[in-house]
């Protein structure tokens, strides 16, 4: 913010020689942005609008900024590809899911499923490059890639299967409902089974005891009840009694 002098206050680019930025008194050094020769290159952002060209370096790398991904950022080019090269908490998740993703494939090589997870792994690039067009950007990937991580670390058997608590539910006896809730996940997760459906929700804030949600279905529970939301219907549920 520039103000003083007889001028109408208001945002203004300064230049920078590397170390100092002009002589304005009234105007503090920025901090917390990447700089490139008068080129600000935004770390976070929820609007594509803010986006900036990003430089690219001979050696394959991107000036001002040290973000790595699982792909070359060089060659980004989708929208979402250009928001994960700035942003470095996305680009981390990237890189987990990459790892998290090839350790599935040893696993699932075996099991001869392999095609079918390469296909459902491209699905799940279609639905994260959708986010481009959700009014925040930044959020909506990184929920993508927490998701997407937590399911290809259960599917794979990469994490220790819990015991599955079951749940009498109220007018829903004949279809028995049964939870396995997975903490090693982040942020935590949970395979909801009903009947011969079975989805896997994550962990939402709430104000009191545990809440999962997932598309459609939401599963919230508090001193062994829950109420459970699963395709257009309501009902209750509590902890079963053991035999």
């Amino acid at each position: 913010m520039i103000s003083g002098g007889g001028i109408t206050p208001g945002y203004s680019e300064l230049s920078f020689n590397g170390r100092t930025y002009s002589g304005n008194p009234t105007v503090s050094p920025q901090t917390n942005q990447y700089l490139t020769r008068s080129t600000v290159l935004i770390d976070r952002f929820d609007s594509f609008d803010q986006a900036k060209p990003l430089v690219a370096l001979k050696n394959g790398s991107i000036a001002g900024n040290s973000i790595k991904a699982s792909f070359d950022c060089t060659k980004a080019a989708s929208p979402v590809e250009k928001l994960i090269c700035t942003d470095a908490n996305l680009a981390a998740l990237d890189v987990k899911l990459a790892d998290v993703f090839q350790r599935g494939m040893k696993q699932w090589a075996s099991g001869g499923i392999a095609e079918r997870e390469r296909a459902a792994q491209r699905q799940w690039l279609s639905a994260r490059n959708r986010c481009s067009s959700s009014g925040h950007a930044s959020q909506c990937v990184e929920e993508s890639y927490q998701r997407r991580i937590a399911e290809v670390q259960i599917q794979s058997g990469q994490l220790v299967a819990p015991k599955a608590v079951g749940y009498s539910c109220k007018g829903q006896e004949q279809a028995p409902f049964q939870v396995a809730f997975y903490n090693e996940t982040d942020p935590p997760s949970a395979v909801l089974t009903f009947g011969d459906k079975q989805v896997m929700a994550m962990a939402a804030q709430a104000a009191s005891g545990a809440k999962y949600t997932a598309p459609q279905v939401e599963f919230w529970e508090h001193h062994g009840e829950a109420a459970v939301k699963w395709s257009g219907k309501s009902f209750t549920c509590q902890v079963r009694e053991k035999p």
